[in-house]
C-alpha cells in the first residue's frame, strides 16, 4: 500500500482501500496484519516471476508486442487466481467432507467467476464484472 499526495492532501487508491477492508476483515478473525505479509511476499514472487515473462516485450519500441506483453500479464493474473483458489479449495475440502454431507454442500458454492471483459454470469446466478485487471465486482444473483 503506498499513499499518494496532491493539493488536497494525502489520498490512497481504490485498492489499497480493499486491502484494508480485507484486512480488518481478517482481524475478526484473529489474523493480524503481520500474518498478512504471507500474501505480500507470495505476491512479489508472482511479480517477479509474471516480470521475467513480460519485460522484454513490455520494453520493446514495437506497440503491439508492448500489447500482447500485457495481454499475457492479464492471463497470468488471472490464472495464478485460478490457481491459488484451486489451491486453497483443496486443502480445506477436507474440513468440510469430515463435517457432513449438508455442509459439503456449501463447498460446491465455491467456484472461480471467470474474468470477462464484460458482464457474465456464473452457474449459481452470480455476476461478475471485470474492475481492473485481476479484480472482480460480484454483484448478486440475477443482476
Amino acid at each position: 500500500m503506498c499513499s499518494h499526495r496532491s493539493d488536497d492532501g494525502i489520498y490512497y487508491e481504490r485498492e489499497d482501500l480493499k486491502i484494508l477492508r480485507i484486512a480488518k476483515e481478517f482481524a475478526r478473525y484473529g489474523l493480524e496484519p503481520r500474518h498478512m505479509r504471507m500474501y505480500e511476499n507470495l505476491t512479489g514472487r508472482e511479480v517477479m516471476a509474471f516480470e521475467q515473462i513480460i519485460l522484454p516485450a513490455l520494453k520493446s519500441k514495437d506497440q503491439e508486442a508492448r500489447r500482447r506483453a500485457l495481454d499475457t500479464l492479464l492471463q497470468l493474473v488471472n490464472l495464478s487466481r485460478e490457481l491459488k483458489d484451486l489451491l486453497l479449495k483443496n486443502r480445506v475440502k477436507q474440513y468440510y467432507q469430515q463435517a457432513g454431507s449438508i455442509l459439503r454442500r456449501n463447498l460446491d458454492f465455491w467456484v472461480p467467476v471467470p474474468l470477462t471483459p464484460c458482464h457474465t454470469r456464473s452457474p449459481h446466478g452470480f455476476t461478475s464484472k471485470r474492475s481492473f485487471p485481476g479484480t472482480e465486482v460480484v454483484s448478486g444473483r440475477g443482476a
